[in-house]
């Protein structure tokens, strides 16, 4: 019984606030911009300023690399500082290669709209990493880059954690 008479008062003070609040507004603006609203989601038109934005270079990709704070720790990843538009770090046995997606995406359409070859190159052996090479590989496929322009390398370490760089050669 008290929880309902208590429903009822919050009821009728939250109907209060909200007649009061639209006391100033009419009901003829609110039609208005919801007819209007209607007309803009069921339209086909295309928003202009969608169509002028550049997509993204391996310029950019190599500045937001060399900004990294992890960049200057690994040696590994100073070798080619100027082509490096990418690079992954593994320092546990969960390979989730899942987080990074989104900076695969953004390589993708920088080799789609500039064309270069991608190296990915890895700081351990064969053995340890060429399923996390498979991966990014089929990642780069699914976002359009051509198999032919992709490059798997392995080196000959055994380093604890797992650096992937990717180049653009």
């Amino acid at each position: 019984m008290i929880n309902t008479l208590f429903f009822k008062i919050l009821t009728f003070l939250l109907l209060s606030f909200f007649v009061v609040s639209c006391n100033n507004i009419e009901l003829e603006s609110i039609e208005n911009d919801l007819n209007d609203f209607m007309d803009w989601a069921l339209s086909d038109t295309v928003i202009e300023s969608a169509q002028s934005y550049s997509t993204i270079t391996s310029s950019t990709l190599n500045s937001f690399v060399r900004m990294d704070e992890n960049y200057e720790k690994y040696e590994f990843l100073l070798n080619n500082k100027n082509n490096i538009i990418g690079f992954f770090l593994f320092n546990n046995d969960l390979y989730d290669i899942g987080n990074y997606r989104d900076e695969l995406i953004l390589i993708s359409r920088a080799q789609k709209s500039e064309g270069f070859n991608i190296n990915i190159i890895s700081n351990v052996n064969k053995n340890k990493t060429r399923f996390l090479l498979n991966k990014i590989e089929e990642m780069l496929i699914l976002n359009g880059v051509n198999k032919d322009k992709i490059l798997k390398i392995y080196n000959e370490n055994d380093n604890k954690i797992i650096i992937i760089k990717i180049l653009k050669s």
